[in-house]
């Protein structure tokens, strides 16, 4: 269950770990344009723990991330063992956020899950939706713009030791109207980096940059 699973807008798609058991797996999202994140919506899909970190393409280590969205608890040890309520849905307001650093404007952002409860458990995650703020301008009533995560591809391959995520395909698209559909193409499973071309969407007129996906476990 790969990256671009997990960035299809229409259904559960899920994005896992290569194999049960494993100590920890973590998806990194990039973007090309820096975006403020107002709130987050995730679909679980067997983690008993989902943390949210931020970053900058621009920091000279990968390791430099910033905490957005504290550990999180999605399954308890009794259902982790049991296998029962894998596929819960948690809804992180601004409120819930570290507000310094929802702030901030970021263009990379790490999932990281965790399931020490179980090992016979593949986990990962269904689904993710990020929330930018609201247009200043808009009426109090208006619902915030949503950044949504859509199409793109996996390419399987390996950057050199030390070399930071490029850029790849992402497009800004903006309506208020509906929520937009989109399709998806898996690539086989690799233990290789994945990089993905995605499609963000938040409310209003269309634009285009890039980002890209991978994801890791350990």
């Amino acid at each position: 269950h790969k990256a671009d699973n997990l960035l299809s807008s229409d259904t559960y798609r899920k994005w896992k770990a290569a194999r049960p058991g494993e100590k920890q797996t973590s998806v990194i999202l990039q973007f090309e344009k820096e975006e403020q994140v107002h709130s987050i919506d995730i679909g679980n899909e067997g983690s008993a723990f989902i943390e949210v970190l931020v970053g900058n393409s621009s920091a000279v280590r990968d390791q430099d991330y910033e905490v957005l969205l504290v550990t999180s608890s999605f399954m308890s040890p009794t259902e982790s063992r049991n296998g029962t309520n894998l596929n819960r849905v948690r809804f992180f307001g601004p409120n819930q956020l570290q507000k310094s650093t929802a702030q901030e404007k970021w263009d990379r952002v790490k999932l990281v899950c965790s399931q020490p409860y179980s090992k016979s458990i593949a986990y990962g995650i269904a689904f993710v939706k990020f929330h930018s703020p609201p247009d200043k301008n808009d009426p109090p009533t208006s619902s915030p713009k949503l950044t949504k995560l859509g199409q793109f591809k996996v390419k399987d391959e390996s950057p050199p030791s030390g070399s930071s995520i490029q850029p790849g395909s992402l497009f800004f698209s903006r309506d208020k109207a509906a929520k937009s559909s989109t399709s998806l193409k898996a690539s086989p499973q690799s233990d290789k980096l994945s990089y993905a071309a995605a499609a963000l969407q938040t409310g209003g007129s269309s634009s285009h940059s890039s980002g890209q996906a991978s994801s890791s476990s350990s």
